[in-house]
C-alpha cells in the first residue's frame, strides 16, 4: 500500500471516530416524559361563517402516554406570539361536548393509558385581521387516583399551530 492511501485511510478513520464521539452525548438530567401529546390534524384556514364572524375550525388530537388514566379539565387556546391573549377556553360541559374519544364510550374526558381523543375546536373573531398568526394549546389535566396533580399551575403548553392566512383557491 502506498503512503497517500494509508494517510487518507488514517484521516477517514480519525474523522469517523470524532463523529462517533460527538454523537455519544449523555443526558445531564433525567428525561421529563410528558403525560399527553397533542397534535393538530391540519393547518387551519380562516373562513367567514354565516354569522359574519371569522372562524378557524380544526381538530386537535390528544393522546395519553402516561401509564395511568388522565382527566382533561380544560383546554385553552392562546395566541402563540402573545400567550396572554386568550382566544378560546373550553371547560365543563362545553369541553365535554367538544371532545370525542376514539374508544367507547366516546363522550368522556378521562383517557386510559394509550387512548386518544379528538377536540373539535372553533376559534372565532370579528375580522380576519384579529385572527392570530399561530395558536398555542394549553391543556389542563385533573388529579389522578393518588391525588397527584398531573399538570403545572399554568397547564401544559402543547401543539403550536400556524394559521394558513392565504386566500382559498376557487
Amino acid at each position: 500500500m502506498n503512503a497517500p492511501a494509508v494517510f487518507s485511510t488514517l484521516i477517514c478513520l480519525i474523522f469517523f471516530c470524532v463523529l462517533q464521539a460527538q454523537a455519544r452525548t449523555t443526558a445531564e438530567e433525567p428525561v421529563a416524559w410528558c403525560s399527553v401529546v397533542a397534535t393538530a390534524t391540519c393547518q387551519p384556514t380562516p373562513f367567514r361563517g354565516s354569522d359574519g364572524k371569522t372562524n378557524l375550525a380544526y381538530e386537535l388530537t390528544i393522546c395519553n402516554y402516561k401509564n395511568k388514566p388522565v382527566s382533561i379539565e380544560k383546554i385553552e387556546v392562546v395566541d402563540a406570539n402573545s400567550p396572554e391573549k386568550m382566544v378560546l377556553t373550553l371547560s365543563g360541559e362545553r369541553l365535554k361536548e367538544s371532545v370525542t374519544c376514539v374508544a367507547e364510550p366516546h363522550k368522556r374526558l378521562t383517557l386510559q393509558p394509550g387512548e386518544t381523543c379528538v377536540a373539535w375546536l372553533n376559534v372565532e373573531s370579528n375580522s380576519p385581521a384579529e385572527m392570530p398568526d399561530s395558536l398555542l394549546h394549553r391543556i389542563w389535566l385533573g388529579l389522578d387516583s393518588e391525588g397527584d396533580s398531573q399538570s403545572s399551575d399554568e397547564g401544559m403548553d402543547k401543539a403550536v399551530v400556524v394559521v394558513d392566512k392565504k386566500p382559498p383557491v376557487l
